[in-house]
């Protein structure tokens, strides 16, 4: 009989993952106890790869795109990606560079362009496309009292930009 109660037990802990059995596992919906003034809402993102304008993207104070919003890294999507940005209502927006942004790491960029394009982009200019964000790379900003850290490093078993030594 204690098989039983071993077998309802992992059904109930892991059944419905595995087969779809048992009661959906839910999260706590974890709020801050705080009043609305104190509040900052981050809306946080990531690999988009130029499908960003097919986002239902939440209301929020600060949008944090944590990189890899390009699949090509080409001037043309960047600039996509930022007039994409300015139609959004968040007072803050932070871009970090992923992988596939090999446009804007200018070190590994310039050394391997012809991997990705077959004219080279400028890293500077392509930077310079991101008007409407604030471009973080291996710093740290405060933004309505909340501390961010980006950094775009890639482990260097990783082929791409942004390798860096582990």
């Amino acid at each position: 009989m204690a098989w039983v109660y071993k077998v309802a037990s992992w059904i109930r802990r892991c059944g419905y993952q595995a087969f779809g059995w048992g009661p959906r596992p839910t999260l706590p919906l974890l709020t801050a106890k705080c009043d609305a003034k104190e509040r900052v809402r981050f809306v946080c993102i990531s690999d988009t790869h130029n499908d960003h304008d097919r986002l239902e993207v939440p209301d929020g104070d600060v949008l944090l795109h944590a990189g890899d919003f390009t699949t090509h890294g080409t001037e043309q999507e960047i600039k996509a990606f930022d007039e994409w940005l300015g139609t959004l209502p968040h007072k803050h927006k932070l871009v970090c560079a992923g992988n596939h942004d090999s446009t804007l790491d200018r070190t590994y960029y310039n050394e391997h362009w012809k991997r990705h394009h077959q004219v080279k982009q400028d890293p500077d200019k392509a930077r310079s496309l991101l008007s409407n964000c604030r471009y973080i790379e291996n710093e740290k900003v405060t933004v309505e009292g909340v501390t961010v850290f980006a950094a775009p490093a890639m482990p260097s078993r990783i082929v791409g930009a942004w390798k860096r030594p582990e």
